[in-house]
């Protein structure tokens, strides 16, 4: 069998969500992009060039004039966002700040005013989205089946994800193999060549569509190309003595129901004969735990019952005789 493997920079424990965050205003565009989150652009009052006073500038195409100060965030203003949730907006000290904590879908819109060559405040409105960025593939690749190399080396903090597919080769079987040449097999628009001990040549990826044809002169009775599903992981189900509680003469808990001819709930005794169904699948296994048991019939022998069924009657009492210890363990093997 071989393994393809596929190496991805995604987001996780090692590597951090990367987005890609887009400015609109005044009909002009701006993305900053590879952005992790929180995320804080400023302006800065003194100098005018923090990463909010550059984004206005370029996208309404205010310049400085002399004195850098000349052009900057009005500091008596405090800039409002549409929607908090997505966008938070302020004035810290005469700075205007913007902060986007959390990738979000739409726009949200931020007002607020700018000081420019000295002149009146100039309205700014800037429209924001965010957007993720998809994560990076790298192919590996191997000589050996064995040891596997990047094609290119990523950078640093990266959480690496691996994807395979299995393929393995086909056999002809003996009768078939005397008559080959005959026998023409395509897995998806691949043709498969034999050798002369019945391998394939090549390998097949599991899952391709198959087909076969046979131009010989043999009588072909059938042929069939099977793979069984792995059968479902058993079911277990614990009943434990504090879980059986109750009245009446029959007890029920995660898909298993025990009837009996008398049922003490106080003592956990099941006399006189029952019988145990589940809506589960079909039990393989039940197994009693401490306490008296001297249930008989098919497929019990001593405390223990096997077989294949799902309903599973005994004759005799199961007893708890008030034991914590008491319990039951039924192992089921799903039919959904």
């Amino acid at each position: 069998m071989t393994l393809a493997l596929l190496i991805m920079a995604v987001s996780g424990a090692w590597a951090a969500d990367k987005y890609t965050i887009t400015f609109a205003a005044n009909g002009n565009t701006k993305t900053v992009e590879n952005v992790t989150l929180p995320k804080t652009f400023q302006c800065s009052w003194e100098n005018a060039d923090g990463e909010l006073d550059l984004i206005l500038k370029e996208l309404y195409g205010w310049s400085w004039s002399g004195n850098s100060n000349q052009t900057f965030c009005d500091p008596n203003n405090i800039p409002e966002s549409s929607d908090k949730n997505k966008v938070v907006a302020g004035n810290d000290n005469g700075n205007h700040y913007i902060t986007i904590n959390n990738v979000f879908e739409g726009t949200a819109t931020i007002t607020g005013t700018f000081v420019v060559n000295n002149n009146a405040d100039k309205p700014y409105s800037l429209d924001i989205s965010i957007v993720a960025v998809p994560p990076t593939e790298w192919d590996l690749t191997s000589q050996d089946g064995k040891t596997w190399t990047l094609d290119k080396m990523p950078a640093s903090n990266i959480e690496l994800q691996v994807e395979y597919f299995a393929e393995s080769n086909l056999f002809l079987s003996k009768n078939a193999l005397a008559d080959k040449a005959n026998i023409a097999v395509t897995a998806g628009e691949l043709g498969v060549q034999f050798g002369n001990d019945g391998k394939s040549a090549n390998p097949v990826t599991e899952g391709t569509e198959m087909t076969v044809k046979y131009n010989g002169t043999k009588k072909v009775i059938g042929f069939k190309v099977e793979k069984k599903a792995k059968a479902p992981d058993p079911i277990t189900v614990t009943w434990n003595n504090d879980d059986i509680t109750g009245s009446g003469n029959s007890f029920t808990k995660d898909g298993v129901t025990i009837t009996a001819g008398d049922i003490d709930f106080d003592d956990k005794n099941f006399q006189d004969g029952g019988t145990f169904t589940t809506t589960l699948g079909n039990f393989t296994k039940i197994e009693v735990t401490k306490g008296s048991c001297n249930a008989s019939g098919k497929g019990w022998s001593g405390r223990t019952w096997t077989g294949n069924d799902t309903s599973v009657p005994f004759s005799g009492n199961i007893l708890g005789m008030g034991d914590d210890n008491f319990k039951f363990v039924f192992t089921i093997e799903p039919t959904n």
